[in-house]
């Protein structure tokens, strides 16, 4: 029955990630850093966030957004997946002790 509750539980947070990541038009996409072997990133001078959104992020696409949400599905979709783990191993071992303890 645990396993059920969070496995539902896992699918209805996709569910809504997806659904945040699609509909939030203020919700920046992920953005692939080119792969470079260039300076550290403590040594590139990181500019002020402007005020008003830039042209890069209104350009940003349903690809894109469709990417993120996905990446989002995955990393929700493998967090469940080792709570359930955990918790069924958890039950598995309460059972195990309880029944040594009384027999």
């Amino acid at each position: 029955m645990s396993t059920l509750l969070v496995s539902l539980g896992v699918v209805v947070a996709a569910i809504l990630v997806v659904r945040i990541a699609l509909s939030d038009p203020d919700q920046p996409p992920t953005i692939r850093r080119p792969a470079s072997r260039g300076p550290t990133p403590a040594a590139i001078p990181i500019p002020a966030p402007a005020s008003a959104p830039s042209r890069a992020r209104r350009r940003i696409g349903a690809l894109a957004r469709l990417r993120s949400g996905l990446a989002l599905v995955i990393l929700v979709a493998f967090v469940g997946v080792l709570l359930a783990v955990l918790v069924g191993t958890a039950v598995a071992l309460g059972a195990r002790a309880l029944r040594h303890a009384v027999g």
